[in-house]
This record gives C-alpha cells, structure tokens and sequence, in this order.
C-alpha cells in the first residue's frame, strides 16, 4: 500500500474515532421493543424511562415521594427475580409493581442487593417507590432475572424496536456499527402507506443520524440487521394543530355543557401491558 495513503489512513482513524456515544437516558415511554427489558442503570446501554427521579453519577436519585420506573415485557411472567441495588437514608421505603403487594427496602448507607419474586405483566409495568419526604433513596441497578453486570446494547442483530408518531418532525440518532432496516408506515384514509430503506454506519463515524417526518400518524420501526446499536439522541415536535376560522358563527347558541372525568389509572389501562 501506498505509504502517503496509509499515513492518511491512520491520521483519520485518529481524528475520528469509532466509539459509540452513551445512550439516551430520555426515551420516549410510548416506545416498543421487541426484546425484554432485563436492566434499569443510568450509565448503561438500556431502555430506561422513569419519572420522579434524577441521575446523580451513578445512580437514581428519588425526588418524590413516589417515583417509578417503566419497564418493558414481551410476555407476562407469574414469578420473576426483581434486584435492586440501592441505598437508603431514613425510614422503610415501600416497593411495588403495578400498584400491587408492597414490599419494604430497609434503610442502608451503603449500596446493597436486594431480591424479590413478583409477577410481571405484558407490555409496560410500573416499578414504583414510595417514600418519605425526608428519606434519601437511590437506585443503582435494576436487574429482571439473573443478575448481570454489564449492560447490553439495546438492539443486536435480528432485535428491533418501534414507536408510534402524530403528525410532525424529528430525528433519531443512534450510534454503533452495522447495518439498520428503517420502516415508515403511515395512515392513507383506511390503508397503510409503508415504506422501508437500510443504511449502515460508515467507516470513520459509528453515528447513524435519521429525520422523522410523518404528515399522518404513523410507525416507525428500526430493525438491526447486522452489528448493534444504542439509541444516543431522540427528538420530535408534533405539527401544530390547525386553529379554526374565526369567521365561523353559530345563530343559535344551545347550553351545552361537557363534563370529564378522568378516574382511570395508567397502570390499568390494557395499552400499558394491564390484564
């Protein structure tokens, strides 16, 4: 090989590098996945979505006196280990999944496992912590079955994810190498429109960068055909709705009152994995 290309070889290799960047830790709750969901860590490669908590270095910090992770399953389990890796400064904080029998973390300067069996429900469950105002938790790691200490990416080679999108623009980032089927389907009155495109990531960028654009709503659906990726950015801005004409006027003005009522929990809806 030409030496003047080698050099030129090696001098890009060097400016830029192929390693990954971390992985979003602000991923839509509505996004589906087609493995299970087995480790909750803010650093690692994994699926977190959670609410009433904030990353402090290496672990959740609670700021509410509940605070709870999403976790996604393809299937429901009747009994499944549940670890976690926590510290406590307090009273007993209560643990639940689903809003069902409660079980207590007892307090614990020092981070240390603790082990439950609870059954897991189909599609998205809710790991909920109930605490004092006073008390100081935080959550290093959840893990679903065996313990491990490393994180996955969070899609390999024949794994694949999905996320329904309104109307409007955005783009998704993902970062690793290999090779990715995009699919778009789209409302067209009672059909769906479907479209389906591959990209790779290049030589000197382990970035794949990728516009979202849905004028009905819609699915996108990425798939790992070769390699693995994590999902490093994601961002979408619904289109506005349109505003009504001024211009258009009722002559006879009827009392007509609307009344709702929302008594329904997330937890319970058949959509989020209840049943």
């Amino acid at each position: 090989m030409n030496k003047n290309l080698l050099f030129l070889l090696l001098t890009a290799l060097l400016l830029f590098p192929g390693c990954s960047k971390s992985p979003s830790q602000d991923l839509p709750p509505t996004l589906l996945w087609a493995k299970d969901q087995n480790r909750i860590h803010p650093t690692g490669g994994t699926m977190n979505v959670w609410e009433g908590f904030r990353v402090n270095k290496d672990a959740f910090a609670a700021e509410r006196d509940i605070s709870q992770f999403i976790l996604w399953r393809r299937s429901r389990a009747d009994r499944i280990p549940i670890s976690i890796e926590y510290s406590l400064q307090g009273a007993k904080v209560g643990f639940s999944v689903n809003v069902r029998k409660r079980r207590m973390l007892q307090p614990t300067t020092a981070f240390k496992w603790k082990k439950f069996e609870m059954p897991l429900n189909r599609g998205m469950n809710f790991l909920q912590f109930n605490k004092k105002s006073k008390d100081k938790l935080s959550v290093r790691t959840i893990v679903i079955g065996p313990i491990i200490h490393h994180a996955t990416p969070h899609v390999q080679q024949g794994e694949s994810f999905s996320l329904f999108h309104v109307p409007g623009r955005g783009r998704l980032e993902l970062s690793g190498r290999g090779k990715l089927e995009i699919g778009e389907r789209q409302a067209h009155g009672e059909s769906l429109g479907s479209i389906t495109r591959t990209t790779k990531s290049g030589w000197f960028s382990s970035k794949i960068s990728l516009p979202i654009e849905f004028a009905r709503p819609g699915l996108l659906t990425v798939t790992c055909k070769a390699g693995n990726f994590n999902i490093s950015a994601y961002s979408y801005v619904p289109t506005p709705a349109r505003e009504l004409d001024p211009k258009i006027t009722f002559k006879n003005k009827s009392n007509i009152y609307i009344v709702l009522s929302d008594a329904c929990q997330a937890s319970h809806l058949g959509t989020y994995g209840y049943g």
